[in-house]
């Protein structure tokens, strides 16, 4: 692999482990040395599916995200994953079945099973080394990942997860999932609290769930007075009153611009795909992955609303310009 791609690499590894371990110490994991905060709203299924993908390079990691979703996955959203992972191909998806296995049969609670059908085909180790080698494996094999073709020792679950959503902006979402429950309603006022206003046909587009389901539940909220239409030529949007929600909900702080976190994180997905393979390519067969692959990464930054001002000529971009790039959009997720 050629000197600037294994520098590049190393910078995205590095970046991206912090970009995830802030969101998770919030969360309640005890990541040590780890200072930076997000400055957009979590979005526990994006972050669960890029982390999934990412801390195969960090073991210890890894079996604390398990361990938080065994304490505290009743937060998360199994149909939300459910409906990103069908329209977005993270490469994180044979991982979640054998660790959604492991949460079923250990937490004896169903909601699990239905993430438990994607397969890897191939039996291979879970982790690898900084350098893409595959982990030393030691003591016995964890059998739910097996059954998956995932080598990796057995799981030990720790204490309970403890956090407090305070009044913390970018804790928005689990906040109204607290108050509203674990379901589309959450996500609907959640997003027009970021927007300012939407109708069904946009939110579905950024919630990731199906316009029919958006629409009725937006009739509903309107009927409460919960949210305003307003007309905007044929399109009827909705509004919400932001300012009362906000102390509703006790956030002291400002709210962020809207981004779309699991389209972002699956733009860097994309990239952590594209270098776990490049050990196998060289030459040209090595140039034309990385183009296509930041290809597909700037379309997904491009629908996610997050600006990068970049130039016209991006289609002939050169690999500095390429990594720069992508190093660049990290940094404007944290603080």
């Amino acid at each position: 692999m050629e000197k600037s791609l294994i520098e590049f690499r190393n910078k995205f590894f590095e970046k991206l482990y912090i970009l995830l371990t802030s969101q998770w110490k919030i969360l309640g994991i005890p990541f040590q040395n780890i200072k930076s905060k997000p400055n957009f709203i979590i979005d526990i299924e994006g972050l669960l599916l890029l982390s999934l993908s990412f801390f195969r390079l960090y073991p210890r990691e890894f079996d604390e995200v398990i361990n938080w979703l065994y304490y505290q996955g009743n937060i998360v959203n199994i149909q939300r994953l459910k409906n990103i992972s069908q329209k977005k191909a993270f490469s994180s998806l044979s991982v979640l079945s054998a660790v959604a296995d492991f949460l079923s049969e250990n937490q004896k609670q169903p909601k699990w099973k239905g993430l438990t059908k994607f397969k890897n085909n191939k039996r291979e180790v879970l982790f690898w080394d900084k350098d893409l080698k595959p982990y030393p494996q030691f003591g016995e094999n964890e059998e739910t990942f097996l059954k998956h073709n995932y080598l990796r020792g057995k799981i030990s679950l720790k204490n309970d997860i403890i956090f407090d959503c305070g009044t913390n902006s970018y804790f928005l979402n689990l906040k109204l999932r607290h108050l509203l429950g674990v379901n589309i309603r959450s996500e609907i006022i959640s997003y027009l609290l970021l927007s300012n206003e939407g109708n069904s046909n946009s939110i579905s587009n950024e919630i990731f769930f199906l316009q029919k389901s958006v629409y009725e539940i937006l009739k509903e909220l309107e009927k409460g007075n919960f949210i305003f239409p307003t007309k905007k030529g044929r399109a009827i949007n909705y509004k919400i009153d932001k300012k009362n929600w906000l102390r509703f909900l006790n956030i002291t702080e400002p709210l962020p611009d809207y981004l779309n976190i699991a389209k972002i994180f699956y733009a860097y997905d994309i990239i952590l795909d594209f270098l776990f393979k490049s050990k196998e390519k060289s030459g040209i067969s090595l140039e034309y992955s990385l183009k296509k692959a930041f290809n597909e990464f700037l379309k997904e930054i491009e629908e996610s609303n997050l600006s990068l001002y970049l130039p016209e000529k991006t289609p002939h971009f050169t690999q500095r310009e390429i990594y720069k790039t992508i190093l660049k959009s990290i940094d404007k997720l944290l603080n």
